[in-house]
């Protein structure tokens, strides 16, 4: 197979209140992405932003107002869009390692953007992560 791409979210990265079953579907491609890879099939999972030109946020203006001011996700336009697809649909794109198989795209860093950072060393839920990352 010369490629095989997995449309995801970055809010699979950060989260989105209200929206744990689509995060979790999206963690799932991410997931599924570092097994193909690890048994040496082509795989990459692309967590993108918010998609303004096409789909549910170009239909509701109010809801990508909403999504841009209130979230960690930066734009992610048409032109952007194809562009990704044109690098990964690359058949002569080399096997992608582990590190490179989830490929995030559109977010904001905390900082300057009106966001409140979040230190993940002080969350109870996720600081076990910490430590594993620490190994």
């Amino acid at each position: 197979m010369d490629f095989f791409i997995m449309l995801a979210s970055a809010s699979s990265l950060v989260g989105l209140r209200g929206q744990a079953n689509y995060n979790a579907g999206k963690t799932y491609e991410d997931a599924l992405a570092r097994y193909r890879v690890s048994k040496g099939e082509k795989a990459v999972s692309l967590d993108l932003g918010a998609m303004v030109d096409d789909g549910v946020l170009a239909e509701n203006t109010w809801l990508l107002d909403r999504v841009l001011t209130h979230s960690s996700l930066e734009p992610i336009n048409r032109e952007i869009y194809l562009a990704i697809l044109d690098y990964y649909c690359n058949p002569s794109l080399p096997l992608l390692s582990l590190t490179q198989i989830q490929a995030a795209i559109g977010l904001r860093a905390g900082h300057g953007s009106g966001l409140e950072t979040i230190d993940y060393s002080r969350s109870p839920m996720l600081y076990p992560l910490v430590l594993q990352n620490n190994r």
